[in-house]
Formats: structure tokens, sequence, C-alpha cells
């Protein structure tokens, strides 16, 4: 690959001592603050993933057009194998055996930040020859029949396993009447060779396969909306249902990870505590009975053997990833403590290896690393420095991330991230960012574009994890249910002014800033304290908990079920009117920034309209960049792909996307000047 993000032809380098050599990311602190190009932080990834084959001695890389293949050792290119059409990106692959690759698609729909599957599968050689298509898009006709692999199944050389079945669009999980089943990575279109169907016992859900490929655990929705639960022994085809495990709170979660060498289900669960811990399903008690749960946060996810016959490590979010060990003598456990001391201030982990883990791909980042990808082979001890995610980010220019700690006004305990900008003087203003979501997701130590990209242009950046985020608990996540106007936003309030009593921050030059619900967050905080911040900026935002609904109390289609909405903002009108901050433009004070690209399947242009004319009808400042008319290029494109291509997003590409922070900035800065 090229230079500018491809991979690095380097030499084998000890162990220990070759950090200074990884290409794209300096461990100097003494770099000179510089205003880099906003088009830097918000690059597309040349390349996003990384794996090495089952045997090691391939590698591949994938980019979205095409999956590049390596010579592990030689890191000499082998093929090429590229996307079969303009409309659709390269969205998944796996290595099948160690000669054959099986890809998958994604229309590039240029729609906001998600993914629409194509379902079109094909599959090659390392070198890029005897490509075949055994599914292809839509072949089911009318009905939207769509698959996914669930299970390359190491040792079967010619299949993978797959899951079918009618799927509606995201953001619903899930297949209507869904199948386990085999398909040949051989096999062409039409011709397509899929057997040894095995059916689920419930109309709505997934299915999940034990090691051999049998579907034994079963998890979704009997029709009424009632959650349900499924499992069955090894070799025996009646289903039991295990529903009561789940019991009735809709907070709970249940996410399996995979099945042991033992033969026992292990799933992540919060149906028996308060957080998201590690349990293993007991066929004999019909109950989950845990392994390990954190004191503090939820498990984010597990790290499997070699052979992915036991569970060895836990990945826990808090204030800084952590790992924590389960069996400290496994091999793999050995090369990331050996990996941890090279790369001391990172967060890495092991994301590729051969079958019998001898070649190992691994990827570090941090608070100021994008991420950067290594290559360990064990039997030389020895890390190579493979590439960089973002060429033109150098770790040394970035600004450093501390873990902040509030008291809620109720005493509710927070964790927040605050970012200085280098080399900073004096005090300096700050940006108060309110991340999406508001439920499922959270603010991490991690590296962010957004906030280095505020950092660099002098504010220093406050991210809260207000009442409602993930990862803290369902007490934690439920208290912000329905409190999506009123006591989220006194938690970020009540960070912003702990914060701003600190010697480094200028608590008269604030603003505050968000896309989606932080959108809304920005707004109805600045209704909330007029006095606290200085301006207000808004990306396609949601501003009226009304319009979640739809027309006549029908659940907008990008928003979910009704089940969710109903749990996240109710159904009580003056509830909405009181905490929706297109109802209290009058109380906003300080100049607002509305921005919208016109198409967003989350947040649709018309809650953007109706939060400007509101601000209009107060008399209030507000500056405006909504732009509604940009297309996709769709000439040649099948016409039932059309309606999902166009129009598309104004700020999606990277240098929309650029322009949009740059307005923002600037506004931030026109308003904050001391």
């Amino acid at each position: 690959m090229d230079a500018k993000g491809g991979l690095v032809n380097a030499s084998r380098l000890p162990l220990y001592g070759f950090l200074v050599c990884v290409v794209g990311i300096s461990s100097s602190n003494d770099a000179v603050a510089q205003e880099i190009p906003t088009e830097h932080f918000f690059a597309t990834p040349p390349t996003t993933d990384v794996t090495v084959s089952p045997g090691g001695r391939y590698l591949a890389a994938r980019s979205d057009t095409a999956v590049r293949v390596l010579d592990f050792q030689t890191m000499s290119p082998v093929g090429r194998i590229l996307r079969d059409n303009e409309y659709s990106l390269v969205s998944d692959y796996w290595w099948v055996n160690e000669e054959r690759i099986l890809i998958t698609l994604r229309l590039d729909t240029r729609r906001s930040d998600r993914d629409w599957p194509t379902h079109t599968y094909f599959a090659a050689n390392p070198d890029g020859k005897r490509r075949s298509s055994p599914y292809q898009l839509f072949r089911d006709g009318e009905r939207r029949l769509g698959i996914s692999v669930i299970d390359p199944l190491p040792g079967n050389e010619r299949n993978v396993l797959i899951e079918r079945g009618e799927q509606p669009f995201y953001p619903f999980t899930g297949r209507s009447e869904p199948a386990v089943m085999l398909m040949d990575v051989r096999s062409r279109g039409d011709s397509a060779r899929l057997r040894n169907r095995q059916r689920a016992p419930m109309p709505f859900g997934n299915l999940f396969a034990d090691r051999d490929g049998v579907a034994r655990f079963a998890l979704g929705w009997l029709e009424g909306g009632r959650r349900t639960m499924f499992y069955r022994d090894k070799g025996k085809g009646d289903w039991k249902d295990i529903s009561s495990v789940l019991g009735r709170d809709p907070s709970v979660t249940i996410r399996p990870v995979g099945f042991g060498g033992d033969d026992r289900l292990y799933v992540l669960s919060n149906h028996a505590s308060d957080r998201i811990g590690l349990y293993r399903f007991d066929p004999g008690a019909g109950d989950l009975e845990l392994v390990r749960e954190d004191k503090e946060y939820d498990v984010a996810d597990v790290e499997w053997n070699a052979d992915r016959s036991k569970i060895i490590g836990l990945l826990i979010e808090g204030k800084r990833p952590k790992f924590v060990v389960i069996d400290g003598s496994d091999p793999k456990i050995d090369v990331l403590r050996q990996a941890a001391r090279a790369l001391r201030g990172e967060s890495v982990r092991i994301v590729s290896h051969s079958k019998d883990a001898a070649e190992l791909v691994l990827f570090a980042t941090s608070d100021r690393n994008p991420g950067a990808w290594h290559l360990m082979d064990t039997a030389q001890k020895s890390l190579r420095p493979l590439m960089a995610m973002n060429r033109d980010i150098t770790a040394g220019q970035m600004a450093s991330t501390s873990a902040i700690e509030i008291d809620a006004r109720d005493g509710l305990k927070l964790l927040g991230y605050l970012t200085m900008p280098r080399n900073a003087t004096g005090t300096v203003p700050m940006v108060v960012v309110p991340h999406a979501g508001p439920h499922g997701v959270r603010d991490t130590w991690g590296f962010d574009p957004a906030v280095q990209f505020f950092a660099n242009r002098g504010f220093a950046v406050l991210r809260v994890n207000y009442r409602g985020s993930a990862g803290f608990g369902r007490d934690f996540e439920r208290a912000g249910y329905r409190q999506w106007g009123a006591a989220i936003i006194d938690d970020i309030v009540d960070a912003t002014r702990s914060v701003a009593e600190r010697a480094i921050i200028d608590g008269d030059r604030m603003c505050i800033a968000g896309t989606h619900f932080g959108a809304f967050a920005a707004l109805a905080a600045v209704a909330r304290e007029p006095d606290l911040f200085r301006c207000a900026a808004g990306h396609a935002g949601v501003y009226d908990l009304a319009l979640l609904w739809g027309r006549e109390g029908v659940v907008a289609r990008h928003m979910g079920d009704e089940r969710t909405l109903n749990l996240w903002v109710g159904r009580d009108k003056a509830e909405h009117r009181a905490q929706s901050p297109v109802h209290h433009a009058e109380r906003m004070e300080v100049p607002v920034f509305l921005s919208h690209g016109g198409t967003d399947d989350r947040a649709p242009v018309a809650q953007t309209h109706a939060m400007r004319d509101a601000l209009d009808g107060a008399g209030k400042t507000v500056k405006t960049l909504i732009e509604t008319d940009k297309r996709s290029p769709v000439r040649g494109f099948p016409d039932f792909i059309r309606g999902l291509m166009d129009p598309a997003d104004a700020f999606h590409d990277a240098k929309d996307k650029a322009r949009l922070y740059d307005e923002i900035v600037d506004f931030m800065r026109a308003n904050t000047r001391a």
C-alpha cells in the first residue's frame, strides 16, 4: 500500500526498544503545537481491519473498496480482491481457510453514519482469482431475505455457517423466521448451495450455534412483543423455553458470546445484577451462573484462547480500558503482557491470530493515538510495526485526556473526561460535548477526532457520562429514562460548573455542542442555564420529543420499536413539552448554530427546521447551515437501490465534514473571545 496509511515494509524488530520506529506515532511530548488541517482529523481511514490467515501465511487488510492480501513474513503483495460494483463498499470478510476469503458488502448510502447491508457475498482465493458469488443481493425476490455469517467454521474447508431470514431495516435487530444453515463458499449465484437448515422456535430473533455448528440457543420475541429465550441440549431437537431467566424488567440485556469447550453457553448479562457480567448457562439447573463481574463497571467484551474453547480475559471500559485476566497461564495473556510493556500508555488488544496463535495481529490505541496495527511472531518473540490507522495524525501533537469524577446535585457519581489543549498558557475557553444516544453508548478515554480537533483549535473539551449512559450498570442507565431534558441536563450542567471552577478554565468563555441527542442536550442546557454558556451548536439534532413518535403516535422507523421508545421517553405529552428545547426558545439568550445535511435516518431535518423556526419566532440569534440538495451519483445503479442512495447527507464525506467543523469552531471562537 502507499505511504498514506499503507502497509510498512519493516524488518523484524526485537520486542523491546522498537516503539520509536512505529510509523505515524510519536512518543515525544515536545512537539510544537500547530493547527493541523481539519481534513486530517476526519479523513476516512485507508485501512479499517487487519487479520492473519488461519495458517499464518497471509495478512488481509480491508479498505472500503477492496481486501488486500500480503505475505505475513515478507509483506510482499499477494493479491487484491475488489468490490464488484460502484454503489457498494466492503463491509466485512472472513478467512474460510488458508486459501479462501469470503467478503460481504454494504450500500454506500451516504445517509448519516449507519451501514445498510446488501447481503451480497462473494469469495476468492488470496491472489484474487477463482472468484465466485455464493449469495446475491435480494436474490429471493421482493422479500428482504438476507444472511449474515455467524461462524466461519474453522476446519470446514468449504462452508461457513450463516443465519438467514427476512430482516427489517435498521435499527431493528433480529430476523423473521430465522434459520441457521451451511453456505458453500465455492458455489455461484442462483445455484448457491444452502444446506442443513435449522429453524428457530420463535417467529422473530436470532439463533446461536455451538462449536459444531448446531443451533442451540435462541433469543427473540413472540407475537405481542414478549421477549423470549430458548435452549436445547446437544444432540437433541427439543427446545426448552427458559424465558423466565430474563425476568420482566425491560432494561435487562443479554448477549451470547459463544459456546466453550465445556459445551456450555457463555453470555454477558445484567439479569441478576446491576452490572453486566459474564455468565455460564447451566442446562441442568436451567439458569445462568455468574463467572465474573466488575464491582464498578459493565463487562464490555471477552477474550477467548486460541481455539475458542475457553474465555481467558474480560475487557472493561472504566476510567480507562482495563483487561481482567481469568486464565493467566494462557499464551495469549503472555503476549498481551509483553505488548503492554513495549507499548506503554496504549490500550492493546489481539484482533486476529493464526489457528495456533503463533502469528498475531495487535491493535494499539490511546487518547492521543487513533490506532496502529502491529504484528507478533511468538517464535521469534518480536513485534513488527505494520500501519497507523491515520497517517496524518501524530500522537505527539495530540492533547492528553484525563478522567475526572463529578458529584451530581443528587449525589450520583459521574465519570467525565477533560482534554486540555497542548502548550496552553493561562486560562482557556472550553466546549462541552454531550455524547449522542443517550442510552446504550458512553464516552471513553480513547481517541476521539472531534475532541482532538477542538483541542487543537485551543479549546478544552469536557465530556461527561450523564445518567442514562451505558457501562455503569443497569440502575445508572435506567436513571436517565424519561429524563432527556431533565436530570440528564442537570448532570451536564453540574459537571460544567465543577470543571469551570478549575484555574485552567475560563468559566466566562464556554460553549456546548453536540450531534443527535448531543444537540438536544446542548440546546436544552442553554435554555436551562442561560448565563452559563456563551453559545450552543447542534448538528442533526432531535429537539422535539413528540416527533420521535411520528404521525398518529406510530414509532418513527428510524427510532426503533415501541417498547424501547416507551421506556426512554414515554408518551406523556406534557412531559415531552416540558423537556423539549423546541418549546423553550425564548429562554435561549446566547447565539445558536444549527446544522443539518438534509438526510439523517435518526434525526430528520424537520427537527432542525422546527428548532430554527422556534428561535426565529422568539427573536433569538440563530445561524444555520442546512443543506438539503446533495445527490449521490446513481447513474447505472439498479432501480431498487436508488431510493436508498438519493438524496445523500451533505456532510457525510470527509471533506464536507471538515467544512462543517470549521464552521462550528469559527462560530465558537467568535462567541468566546475575551
